[in-house]
Protein backbone atom coordinates (compact mmCIF):
# COMPACT_ATOMS: atom_id res chain seq x y z
CA UNK A 1 0.00 0.00 0.00
CA UNK A 2 0.94 3.64 -0.73
CA UNK A 3 -0.45 5.98 1.98
CA UNK A 4 0.31 9.04 0.60
CA UNK A 5 3.48 10.68 -1.53
CA UNK A 6 4.04 11.77 -5.28
CA UNK A 7 4.84 9.36 -8.06
CA UNK A 8 5.82 6.57 -5.74
CA UNK A 9 5.02 2.96 -6.89
CA UNK A 10 5.03 -0.65 -5.74
CA UNK A 11 5.40 -3.07 -8.12
CA UNK A 12 3.79 -6.47 -8.79
CA UNK A 13 3.75 -9.25 -6.67
CA UNK A 14 5.32 -7.25 -3.73
CA UNK A 15 2.39 -8.52 -1.51
CA UNK A 16 2.49 -6.46 2.17
CA UNK A 17 4.51 -4.08 1.17
CA UNK A 18 4.70 -0.45 1.94
CA UNK A 19 5.53 3.52 1.23
CA UNK A 20 4.65 5.90 3.75
CA UNK A 21 4.99 8.94 1.62
CA UNK A 22 7.62 11.15 -0.39
CA UNK A 23 8.23 11.60 -3.42
CA UNK A 24 9.62 9.11 -6.30
CA UNK A 25 10.19 6.23 -3.91
CA UNK A 26 9.92 2.37 -5.60
CA UNK A 27 9.47 -0.99 -4.35
CA UNK A 28 10.27 -3.33 -7.34
CA UNK A 29 8.66 -6.43 -8.41
CA UNK A 30 8.99 -9.56 -6.16
CA UNK A 31 9.93 -7.95 -2.60
CA UNK A 32 7.75 -8.85 -0.25
CA UNK A 33 6.83 -6.96 3.46
CA UNK A 34 9.31 -4.63 2.23
CA UNK A 35 8.71 -0.73 3.48
CA UNK A 36 9.71 2.73 2.53
CA UNK A 37 8.92 5.31 5.13
CA UNK A 38 9.47 8.40 2.84
CA UNK A 39 11.91 10.84 1.60
CA UNK A 40 12.98 10.95 -2.05
CA UNK A 41 14.05 8.90 -4.81
CA UNK A 42 14.66 5.74 -2.82
CA UNK A 43 14.54 2.48 -4.25
CA UNK A 44 14.03 -1.29 -2.97
CA UNK A 45 15.07 -3.44 -6.17
CA UNK A 46 13.28 -6.68 -6.48
CA UNK A 47 13.19 -9.83 -4.48
CA UNK A 48 14.43 -8.16 -1.30
CA UNK A 49 11.85 -9.72 0.65
CA UNK A 50 11.65 -7.89 4.31
CA UNK A 51 14.05 -4.79 3.16
CA UNK A 52 13.31 -1.06 4.26
CA UNK A 53 14.72 2.27 3.61
CA UNK A 54 13.16 4.53 6.56
CA UNK A 55 14.02 7.70 4.38
CA UNK A 56 16.19 10.11 3.06
CA UNK A 57 17.44 10.58 -0.48
CA UNK A 58 18.27 8.43 -2.99
CA UNK A 59 19.41 5.49 -1.44
CA UNK A 60 18.99 1.79 -2.57
CA UNK A 61 18.27 -1.70 -1.91
CA UNK A 62 19.58 -4.08 -4.61
CA UNK A 63 18.18 -7.16 -5.73
CA UNK A 64 17.79 -10.32 -3.26
CA UNK A 65 19.05 -8.44 -0.08
CA UNK A 66 16.92 -10.02 1.82
CA UNK A 67 16.10 -7.96 5.69
CA UNK A 68 17.96 -5.21 5.11
CA UNK A 69 17.74 -1.70 6.24
CA UNK A 70 19.42 1.85 5.18
CA UNK A 71 17.75 4.29 8.01
CA UNK A 72 18.54 7.08 6.38
CA UNK A 73 20.70 9.91 4.38
CA UNK A 74 21.70 10.20 0.90
CA UNK A 75 23.10 7.89 -1.45
CA UNK A 76 23.13 4.79 0.54
CA UNK A 77 24.06 1.64 -1.22
CA UNK A 78 23.68 -2.11 -0.50
CA UNK A 79 24.33 -4.21 -3.32
CA UNK A 80 23.06 -7.14 -4.81
CA UNK A 81 22.70 -10.45 -2.22
CA UNK A 82 23.73 -8.45 0.71
CA UNK A 83 21.42 -9.85 2.96
CA UNK A 84 20.47 -8.59 6.98
CA UNK A 85 22.96 -5.99 6.27
CA UNK A 86 22.44 -2.17 7.62
CA UNK A 87 23.65 1.14 6.57
CA UNK A 88 22.30 3.75 9.39
CA UNK A 89 22.57 6.47 7.88
CA UNK A 90 25.19 9.04 6.73
CA UNK A 91 26.29 10.05 2.90
CA UNK A 92 27.50 7.73 -0.11
CA UNK A 93 28.31 4.52 1.77
CA UNK A 94 28.08 1.34 0.32
CA UNK A 95 28.39 -2.40 1.12
CA UNK A 96 29.28 -4.76 -1.79
CA UNK A 97 27.33 -7.86 -3.15
CA UNK A 98 27.30 -10.92 -1.13
CA UNK A 99 28.01 -9.22 2.25
CA UNK A 100 25.86 -10.45 4.47
CA UNK A 101 25.10 -9.44 8.08
CA UNK A 102 27.38 -6.22 7.64
CA UNK A 103 26.93 -2.72 9.00
CA UNK A 104 28.26 0.85 8.05
CA UNK A 105 26.57 3.01 10.69
CA UNK A 106 27.11 6.54 9.36
CA UNK A 107 29.84 9.00 8.16
CA UNK A 108 30.70 9.64 4.52
CA UNK A 109 31.85 7.52 1.10
CA UNK A 110 32.80 4.09 3.51
CA UNK A 111 33.02 1.11 1.88
CA UNK A 112 32.76 -2.86 2.91
CA UNK A 113 33.32 -5.07 -0.86
CA UNK A 114 31.87 -8.17 -1.57
CA UNK A 115 31.49 -11.34 0.58
CA UNK A 116 32.80 -9.18 3.39
CA UNK A 117 30.47 -10.87 6.11
CA UNK A 118 29.60 -9.65 9.93
CA UNK A 119 31.73 -6.61 9.08
CA UNK A 120 31.35 -3.13 10.40
CA UNK A 121 32.44 0.35 10.04
CA UNK A 122 31.43 2.66 12.82
CA UNK A 123 31.23 6.11 11.08
CA UNK A 124 34.24 8.83 9.70
CA UNK A 125 34.72 9.07 5.70
CA UNK A 126 36.95 7.26 2.80
CA UNK A 127 37.02 4.21 5.42
CA UNK A 128 37.16 0.66 3.35
CA UNK A 129 37.25 -2.91 4.06
CA UNK A 130 37.82 -5.25 1.06
CA UNK A 131 37.18 -8.20 -0.16
CA UNK A 132 36.62 -11.28 1.59
CA UNK A 133 37.43 -9.59 5.14
CA UNK A 134 34.85 -11.50 7.70
CA UNK A 135 34.30 -10.01 11.10
CA UNK A 136 36.35 -7.30 10.39
CA UNK A 137 35.62 -3.24 11.85
CA UNK A 138 37.05 -0.03 11.41
CA UNK A 139 35.56 2.14 14.47
CA UNK A 140 36.11 5.41 12.69
CA UNK A 141 38.56 8.05 11.53
CA UNK A 142 39.41 8.82 7.93
CA UNK A 143 40.89 7.06 5.13
CA UNK A 144 41.71 3.88 7.09
CA UNK A 145 41.51 0.53 4.98
CA UNK A 146 41.63 -3.20 5.74
CA UNK A 147 42.64 -5.33 2.71
CA UNK A 148 41.76 -8.65 1.15
CA UNK A 149 41.22 -11.50 3.61
CA UNK A 150 42.36 -10.24 7.10
CA UNK A 151 39.55 -11.60 8.56
CA UNK A 152 39.02 -10.57 12.40
CA UNK A 153 40.99 -7.44 11.62
CA UNK A 154 41.01 -4.24 13.44
CA UNK A 155 41.40 -0.37 13.09
CA UNK A 156 40.17 1.81 16.06
CA UNK A 157 39.98 5.13 14.65
CA UNK A 158 42.99 7.72 13.37
CA UNK A 159 44.36 8.70 9.48
CA UNK A 160 45.69 6.92 6.79
CA UNK A 161 45.77 3.41 8.92
CA UNK A 162 46.46 0.43 6.42
CA UNK A 163 46.49 -3.92 7.64
CA UNK A 164 47.22 -4.97 4.30
CA UNK A 165 46.19 -9.05 2.81
CA UNK A 166 45.81 -12.00 4.71
CA UNK A 167 46.91 -10.17 7.94
CA UNK A 168 44.10 -11.95 10.46
CA UNK A 169 43.46 -10.96 13.66
CA UNK A 170 45.90 -7.48 14.09
CA UNK A 171 44.96 -4.34 14.84
CA UNK A 172 45.50 -0.81 14.72
CA UNK A 173 44.32 1.14 17.86
CA UNK A 174 44.65 4.42 15.92
CA UNK A 175 47.40 7.24 15.00
CA UNK A 176 48.93 8.65 11.91
CA UNK A 177 49.50 6.35 8.39
CA UNK A 178 50.50 3.23 10.76
CA UNK A 179 50.83 -0.17 8.62
CA UNK A 180 50.59 -3.59 9.28
CA UNK A 181 51.78 -5.57 6.23
CA UNK A 182 50.79 -9.19 4.45
CA UNK A 183 50.51 -12.14 6.31
CA UNK A 184 51.27 -10.44 9.63
CA UNK A 185 49.02 -12.16 11.72
CA UNK A 186 47.97 -11.17 15.28
CA UNK A 187 49.88 -8.23 15.12
CA UNK A 188 49.27 -4.69 16.93
CA UNK A 189 50.43 -1.24 16.49
CA UNK A 190 48.97 1.08 19.65
CA UNK A 191 49.20 4.37 17.84
CA UNK A 192 51.57 7.15 16.70
CA UNK A 193 52.93 8.17 13.31
CA UNK A 194 54.61 5.96 10.14
CA UNK A 195 55.14 2.88 12.36
CA UNK A 196 55.14 0.14 10.37
CA UNK A 197 55.16 -3.70 10.70
CA UNK A 198 56.24 -5.61 7.43
CA UNK A 199 55.31 -8.79 5.77
CA UNK A 200 55.37 -12.01 7.80
CA UNK A 201 55.91 -10.70 10.77
CA UNK A 202 53.45 -12.53 12.96
CA UNK A 203 52.57 -11.65 16.95
CA UNK A 204 54.43 -8.30 16.60
CA UNK A 205 53.93 -5.06 18.02
CA UNK A 206 54.65 -1.47 18.25
CA UNK A 207 53.29 0.06 20.70
CA UNK A 208 53.42 3.57 19.67
CA UNK A 209 55.79 6.57 18.84
CA UNK A 210 57.16 7.71 15.34
CA UNK A 211 58.76 6.13 12.18
CA UNK A 212 59.37 2.64 14.27
CA UNK A 213 59.93 -0.56 12.20
CA UNK A 214 59.83 -4.26 12.06
CA UNK A 215 60.78 -5.80 9.22
CA UNK A 216 60.01 -8.96 7.75
CA UNK A 217 59.81 -12.25 9.14
CA UNK A 218 60.92 -10.98 12.89
CA UNK A 219 57.64 -12.64 14.09
CA UNK A 220 56.93 -12.32 18.27
CA UNK A 221 59.37 -9.03 18.10
CA UNK A 222 58.16 -5.81 19.93
CA UNK A 223 59.02 -2.03 19.87
CA UNK A 224 57.52 -0.27 22.98
CA UNK A 225 57.65 3.46 21.56
CA UNK A 226 60.13 6.15 20.76
CA UNK A 227 61.20 7.06 17.33
CA UNK A 228 63.18 5.94 14.55
CA UNK A 229 63.76 2.42 16.18
CA UNK A 230 64.57 -0.20 13.59
CA UNK A 231 64.37 -4.33 14.18
CA UNK A 232 65.30 -5.95 10.67
CA UNK A 233 64.22 -9.04 8.99
CA UNK A 234 64.53 -12.33 10.39
CA UNK A 235 65.38 -11.11 13.94
CA UNK A 236 62.46 -13.36 15.64
CA UNK A 237 61.54 -12.53 19.18
CA UNK A 238 63.34 -9.11 19.16
CA UNK A 239 62.78 -6.23 21.40
CA UNK A 240 63.80 -2.54 21.68
CA UNK A 241 61.85 -0.75 25.09
CA UNK A 242 62.29 2.66 23.84
CA UNK A 243 64.37 5.59 23.06
CA UNK A 244 65.58 6.72 19.55
CA UNK A 245 67.59 5.54 16.59
CA UNK A 246 67.72 2.04 17.82
CA UNK A 247 68.41 -0.67 15.63
CA UNK A 248 68.78 -4.75 15.86
CA UNK A 249 70.14 -6.77 12.52
CA UNK A 250 68.48 -9.06 10.84
CA UNK A 251 69.09 -12.60 11.33
CA UNK A 252 69.68 -11.74 15.37
CA UNK A 253 67.09 -13.40 17.00
CA UNK A 254 66.35 -13.29 20.90
CA UNK A 255 68.10 -9.81 20.74
CA UNK A 256 66.95 -6.81 23.45
CA UNK A 257 67.63 -3.37 23.94
CA UNK A 258 65.95 -2.15 27.01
Amino acid sequence: SIVSGVSSSIASSSDMSFIGGGLSNMISHSSNQSIIGGGLNNKIFHKSDGSSILGGKANRIFASSDLSVIGGGSANTIHDTSNASAIVGGTANTIYSSSNFSTIAGGYTNKIYSDSEKSFIGGGELNEIYDNTDKSVIAGGRANEIYNVSQRSFIGGGNLNLIYDTSNISAIAGGNQNRIYDNSNYSFIGGGQSNYIYDTSNRSTIGGGRENKIYDSSSLSFIGGGSFNIIEGQSFNSMIGAGAYNHISGGTDLSSIV
